[in-house]
């Protein structure tokens, strides 16, 4: 494999990361709005969707790792970037460039991933949340880093019965 046939197999994978990360922008997108309407079959399947895309990027990391190992490669740099901008060519450059709009993309999509799941499993305790409040219970909240949980609550009624 020459250094041109290396730089048009990393085109071909960047290539594939983003659209890869384009489906699970999408699939969150998808995601999002199904939880805002409480479509809980939508929500599954985009589930599912995002399960399988994740495998996908997952496959993807071990073939970076075969592309940054190859023999053909650059040998300075520790990344596909670095790796393209050792060799000081200006079309090297410009695919390092896409290698870096590439992770910035894909760190954006976690950050987002990762905000529709904590919206979620908040959601999804909704019901628990309200009747703890109802109920007056005392349960710590979620980032209390105490640990320390008391569920017996004050003695006696609930709000329901205080507002009588």
């Amino acid at each position: 494999m020459s250094h041109a046939n290396w730089a048009e197999t990393v085109i071909e994978y960047v290539g594939e990361v983003i659209a890869t990360t384009e489906s699970v922008e999408k699939t969150l997108d998808e995601s999002r709005v199904a939880t805002g309407e409480m479509e809980c079959d939508t929500i599954n399947q985009s589930t599912a969707k995002l399960e399988t895309l994740v495998h996908h990027l997952q496959a993807l990391v071990m073939r970076r790792e075969e592309i940054l190992q190859h023999p053909e490669a650059p040998k300075s740099g520790s990344t596909i970037a670095e790796k393209l901008l050792s060799t000081r060519r200006i079309e090297d450059a410009r695919l390092a460039k896409q290698c870096d709009d590439a992770r910035e993309k894909l760190m954006s999509t976690h950050d987002r991933a990762t905000a529709l799941f904590v919206c979620q499993y908040h959601l999804a305790d909704l019901t628990g949340d309200i009747s703890a409040i109802l109920m007056r219970d005392s349960r710590t909240s979620t980032y209390d880093k105490s640990g320390i949980v008391d569920r017996r609550g004050p003695a006696g009624g609930g709000l329901i019965d205080e507002a009588a």
